[in-house]
């Protein structure tokens, strides 16, 4: 890859307000050592805002680096701390805050580097980052996959009306695979391992046709669930109600745990209305308590 990172700094303009900075990239050198940032829960994407209490000192390190240098921070997954080389996303300290219980700190992606260090990625503090282009329209029916997640989107709307307002529009503005690829990756449904993956792909046609296919498994999950009689209706949820009630001492314990796992499996949503509208308040009472 010829075309590196160049060497970033940042013009700073301030606007009447102190806090209200925008940042514009400029471009000199071939390359830039970068602070380090990993993260063991986090996989960051492009475009993504995230807000993090660092209570660790080589988080803290990092940012208290990059504010003295041009904001920049290298974020990668813990995976590949111990790996000389790793996929992760350049971004930029927005704001930070002093909290109680450690440093507030405002990221926002910027885009895909591949960072490397000779000694590996956590034995120092700086690490060398060089950009990840991608290159769109890789795939011929990369037009069609868009047109699909946008349809899948939709629906996630119809049967779920509470996603935030400004989540469904955010999506709904996005119009490349790349943009959009990087924005549906902020799923709750996704593990951690299925976001690595997703990070590590730099062909964005690809990235938005996994992420159809899992969105293909959640719809049908979440059709099902809709569809679904409710407990007292659902005759499976009967008989093994009667088989429970019916058998002896002994095996009533194995019947109970055979409706019980229906029920998780068949009538989640509802089970779990049932036990917060019963055990809802207890529970919040002691958790005030701590």
């Amino acid at each position: 890859m010829e075309e590196s990172v160049d060497r970033l700094k940042y013009r700073r303009e301030h606007s009447t307000n102190a806090s209200d900075v925008t940042e514009r990239v400029t471009s000199t050198d071939k390359d830039e050592q970068v602070p380090a940032f990993f993260s063991r829960d986090i996989v960051l994407f492009p475009k993504m805002q995230v807000s993090l209490t660092l209570g660790e000192e080589q988080g803290k390190d990092a940012v208290s680096h990059a504010l003295q240098e041009n904001r920049l921070v290298a974020f990668i997954p813990t995976d590949f701390e111990r790996e000389k080389h790793g996929i992760g996303v350049l971004t930029l300290v927005v704001n930070t805050q002093r909290v109680s219980n450690g440093l507030r700190v405002d990221l926002k992606g910027l885009w895909r580097i591949r960072v490397s260090s000779p000694e590996g990625l956590g034995s120092g503090p700086l690490v060398k980052v060089e950009k990840l282009d991608e290159t769109e329209g890789s795939r011929k029916d990369g037009a069609s996959t868009i047109k699909r997640v946008h349809s899948q989107l939709d629906e996630f709307r119809e049967l779920i009306p509470d996603i935030p307002a400004e989540v469904t529009s955010m999506l709904a503005n996005a119009k490349s695979a790349s943009e959009l690829s990087d924005l549906c990756a902020m799923s709750p449904t996704l593990t951690h391992e299925e976001r690595l993956k997703l990070l590590g792909t730099l062909d964005p046609d690809e990235r938005l046709g996994m992420l159809s296919r899992h969105f293909d498994r959640e719809l049908e999950v979440l059709r099902s669930m809709i569809e679904a009689k409710s407990i007292s209706e659902c005759e499976i949820c009967a008989d093994f109600a009667d088989r429970a009630f019916d058998a002896e001492q002994g095996v009533r314990a194995e019947a109970i745990v055979e409706l019980l796992n229906h029920m998780v499996g068949n009538h989640t949503t509802e089970l779990l209305n049932v036990l917060a509208e019963k055990y809802g308040p207890a529970f919040m009472k002691r958790r005030s308590l701590r």
